[in-house]
């Protein structure tokens, strides 16, 4: 399989995660910044930052019929560039919200995002979203390739970058050979790979992922994962990644972030420190892993009970 040669645009130095892994667990107790100290998010003691996103007292309400629904409130997170972060907890909680919000696609209610230090007020070219239901994502009027190529054909790229671009990310992500056949014609499994391909060929800085792999086998499943680890390492993407898998979270991530029931926020932020490159078979067989998974769930099934 052809090596992935293209680097995500830097938006800030990457940053060190650091040998500990103590969890760190957000309170109630929460800080309300200015739109002021928002913008400069970013800088801290007149030093870079290594936060590439940046949510800052953000809520979101949804209106109902006997007035508003508020899934999220008060969010203040920070995602290292170069991280990849997991977002976990029961249905409802604003997982998905919050992605969309951190993606440009939703506005908060109250709050703000930061990506590189520019207030959001729409989707940034920095950041690629890919939805959770593959086979709505993708064109299945458009071939493999054209499919691939719809982001490049928006931003005006040229047709021989285009057809340069789309077939280097075809082959990294094992569709090379599929150019011509249209989203019907392939598994589950390879029309989510079309979907990270098209978002991946634009060359983001930031990935969003919203639950990508549920919708698939469990082969399948470790085949992504073990894809999407590979592309994040050699492209120097930040992943931010939406999953109700406690294992999955565990096995992919750096830091992952728990939200709480009825609008409870953060209710924990634990860092992962496992060797990488990650492997199916060794590292879920680890006693680091095992141990660090039986710790998430523990956390999170007690919230559980107590809610």
């Amino acid at each position: 399989m052809t090596s992935f040669s293209v680097r995500a645009r830097s938006l800030g130095q990457p940053t060190d995660h650091g040998d500990g892994v103590p969890a760190r667990v957000q309170t109630g107790e929460t800080m309300r910044p200015s739109l002021d100290e928002v913008a400069a998010a970013t800088v801290t003691d007149g030093k870079a930052s290594s936060a590439i996103v940046v949510a800052a007292g953000l809520s979101k309400s949804f209106k109902v019929k006997s007035g508003s629904h508020r899934v999220l409130q008060d969010i203040n997170l920070e995602i290292a560039e170069g991280s990849f972060t997991s977002l976990i907890g029961p249905s409802g909680c604003g997982k998905s919200s919050l992605l969309l919000c951190l993606a440009g696609l939703m506005s908060p209610t109250e709050g703000t995002v930061t990506v590189g230090g520019s207030l959001l007020s729409g989707p940034p070219k920095a950041v690629t979203y890919v939805f959770q239901q593959y086979s709505k994502s993708v064109f299945p009027w458009r071939t493999v390739a054209k499919n691939a190529a719809f982001g490049l054909e928006t931003a005006g790229v040229s047709k021989k970058e285009r057809a340069d671009r789309v077939q280097n990310m075809l082959d990294r992500v094992g569709l090379s050979g599929f150019e011509d056949r249209f989203p019907g014609e392939l598994s589950g499994g390879m029309q989510q790979r079309l979907a990270i391909a098209r978002a991946l060929v634009c060359e983001p800085s930031v990935l969003l992922m919203d639950e990508p792999f549920s919708a698939v086998d469990a082969l399948t499943r470790a085949q992504l994962q073990d894809l999407v680890l590979d592309i994040w390492r050699e492209a120097g993407l930040t992943i931010v990644f939406v999953t109700h898998d406690v294992d999955e979270a565990v096995y992919l991530s750096d830091r992952v972030v728990t939200l709480g029931r009825d609008t409870e926020g953060i209710t924990d932020d634990l860092s992962i420190d496992l060797d990488r490159p990650r492997d199916q078979i060794a590292t879920r067989g680890s006693r680091e892993f095992i141990d660090y998974r039986q710790n998430l769930l523990n956390r999170v099934l007690s919230q559980h009970h107590d809610s």
